[in-house]
């Protein structure tokens, strides 16, 4: 908005002053952002953030019963709302349970998941989490 301002009104010196702001914008604050995302991450992870067997265990619980009930409302009468909720309640448990990694589902591309097959195993359909 300055830099149109500037133009319009032939000011040189503050269209100098823009370029010169973005630039340092486009060269370092990336970098200082990531800086401080990467020390915010490394204090985060102490090992006293994993949470107790027995939370994970509730946490579980309600999840399964949740999809469970999700499943026999769709099953019934479907509503997006009961579909979206099912949605984030199964995203919820691949990105909490996830034995690994939990960031892997927050990588996901959206190309790679329409790209997902059908054709699931009986075993995984079966399983619980």
């Amino acid at each position: 908005m300055k830099r149109g301002m500037a133009i319009r009104l032939q000011d040189t010196v503050a269209v100098k002053q823009v370029e010169d702001f973005l630039h340092l914008y486009v060269t370092e604050i990336p970098d200082s952002v990531t800086s401080a995302l990467g020390s915010q991450r490394a204090r985060k992870c102490n090992l006293e953030d994993i949470p107790e067997e027995e939370d994970l265990t509730t946490l579980k619980a309600y999840l399964l019963a949740q999809m469970s009930q999700l499943s026999d409302q769709l099953a019934g009468q479907p509503t997006a709302a009961d579909w979206r909720r099912l949605a984030e309640v199964m995203l919820t448990t691949v990105i909490v349970l996830n034995g690994r990694r939990g960031s892997e589902a927050a990588q996901l591309l959206v190309s790679e998941y329409e790209l997902r097959t059908n054709n699931v195993q009986c075993s995984l359909m079966c399983s619980t989490v």
